[in-house]
C-alpha cells in the first residue's frame, strides 16, 4: 500500500491561500502515485478545510486541487481555424475549429484589437477543447484559443505549432503527463486547473511556448509565437 504526498494550492477554503500537505493512503487505488485520485477527495476537501485557521473558513468546502500534474488535465490541440467578427459584439471573433475528422468546434475569441482576421484563416493555431462551453452575448464557445502577449497587452500573437503539425494531435509537455479531464469549468473561481496552470505559460527566451519552462510539443516540433519572448500565454 503506496502513500502520496499530495500539495493543495489556494482557493481551499472558499478563497483564503492557506498551503497543506496531506499524506493518504488509498488502499487499490493505482494512482495514489501520480496523485490523480479522485474517489477520496470529498474526505481530502474536509482535511484541507479543517487544517484552515476558523477566521478564514466560510462555511464552503473549496475543492482542493494537486499541483503536480495539472497541465496534464488540460486538452491543448492543433487546431485549423477560420473566424468572422461577432455579430453582436465587433471586438469579438467567431471561430470555425477544425480538429481532424470530427465535428467543428466553435470559439469566441475577444482578439479583433489584436489580431487581424487573415491570421486565422487557414492557419493551424492551438486550443484548449474540453472547456465547459458558455456563451458570449448569445454565442456559444466551447474552447479557448491560445495566444502570447506582453505585459501592457499592446502586442498579442497566436501561439503556433509546426506547420505540418498534424491537426487534432494532441501537445504535451514530456514532463508533465496526464490523462485530461473530461470537462473544466474555468469560471469555477474555487479551483480549477486552468487558474492554477495559466501563469505557468509563457513564451521562453527563443519564443517557443513553454510551460514551466519546459516546451509544448507537438509530434513535428516545439510551438511558438512569432516575436515575443518571455511572454504570457493565455
Amino acid at each position: 500500500m503506496k502513500a502520496a504526498r499530495v500539495e493543495y494550492i489556494g482557493q481551499l477554503c472558499g478563497g483564503c491561500s492557506h498551503y497543506d500537505e496531506i499524506q493518504y493512503v488509498s488502499p487499490g487505488n493505482s494512482h495514489c502515485s501520480d496523485c490523480t485520485c479522485h474517489e477520496i477527495q470529498a474526505q481530502l476537501r474536509f482535511r484541507v478545510w479543517q487544517s484552515c485557521p476558523s477566521s478564514d473558513r466560510d462555511g464552503r468546502l473549496g475543492a482542493p486541487i494537486c499541483n503536480k500534474n495539472l497541465l496534464g488535465y488540460l486538452l491543448l490541440r492543433v487546431a485549423l481555424t477560420s473566424a468572422v467578427k461577432h455579430e453582436a459584439n465587433d471586438a469579438l471573433y467567431v471561430e470555425q475549429i477544425d480538429l481532424g475528422g470530427e465535428a467543428p468546434v466553435q470559439v469566441v475569441s475577444g482578439l479583433v484589437k489584436y489580431v487581424p482576421v487573415e491570421e486565422f484563416v487557414g492557419s493551424l493555431v492551438l486550443v484548449i477543447t474540453n472547456f465547459k462551453p458558455s456563451k458570449f452575448r448569445g454565442v456559444l464557445s466551447s474552447g479557448m484559443v491560445l495566444a502570447a502577449s506582453n505585459e501592457d497587452h499592446t502586442a498579442v500573437e497566436l501561439v503556433r505549432p509546426p506547420a505540418d503539425a498534424v491537426i487534432g494531435e494532441r501537445v504535451t509537455v514530456a514532463e508533465f503527463p496526464g490523462e485530461p479531464d473530461k470537462q473544466i469549468d474555468p469560471s469555477n473561481k474555487k479551483g480549477n486547473a486552468w487558474m492554477h496552470v495559466s501563469p505557468d505559460l509563457k513564451t521562453s527566451d527563443t519564443k517557443e511556448a513553454t510551460y514551466k519552462g519546459k516546451p509544448l510539443m507537438t509530434s513535428k516540433g516545439p510551438c511558438v509565437s512569432k516575436t515575443l519572448t518571455n511572454a504570457r500565454i493565455a
